[in-house]
């Protein structure tokens, strides 16, 4: 990642240790400036750079001062390598897009029967309209379901719902679910 070997680094100049550059060819040091700018400030934002190898990494920094609007004394420099962020991206985006069809999926469904129903109402039969009505109450059910479902992953992921591990008596929690179903259905 960088040019030193070994301790090399240990006294180097922060300008040529961070051999970063941005697609322009500007370097990490002088766009950042850290021994100088606002002297509130204390922190560079995280960005991408890229290594003389052409490896794209993140970086940030914090700039450590004495005092407080005092000058910059030591700037520490976190840098990660991005295709961890590139990956989190990619799998983002396909979950954005399997969510997006697994709900489209009951909607359609919903959308395509409902107006059916509401225009051609007399023209069915009433074994057909049931047939109808229950295909777009399962279909709401389904998609009430993955919202639910997607809502508890986005509580997970947040750290704002836990999951409660450990051993359950399977017969029970079969019966609880046969009997919320059948309570909902009759």
């Amino acid at each position: 990642m960088a040019r030193a070997v070994g301790d090399e680094m240990i006294g180097m100049h922060i300008s040529e240790a961070m051999p970063f550059d941005d697609l322009n060819g500007n370097s990490w040091y002088d766009v950042t400036r850290p021994y100088e700018g606002i002297n509130i400030r204390n922190r560079l934002s995280e960005s991408s750079w890229w290594s003389p190898k052409g490896s794209e990494y993140l970086i940030t920094a914090s700039l450590v001062r004495d005092r407080r609007a005092g000058p910059v004394q030591r700037v520490l420099v976190s840098v990660r390598n991005a295709r961890i962020r590139n990956q989190a991206d990619r799998e983002r985006s396909d979950l954005v897009a399997t969510v997006a069809h697994e709900l489209r999926s009951p909607l359609t469904g919903i959308k395509g029967l409902q107006p059916t129903l509401l225009t051609k109402w007399d023209k069915f039969s009433e074994q057909q309209r049931q047939l109808m009505l229950e295909t777009i109450d399962a279909d709401a059910d389904r998609l009430s379901r993955l919202i639910t479902e997607l809502l508890d992953a986005a509580r997970i992921d947040a750290g704002r719902l836990t999951l409660r591990r450990g051993p359950v008596k399977l017969p029970e929690v079969v019966r609880h679910v046969l009997t919320e179903r059948l309570g909902r259905q009759g």
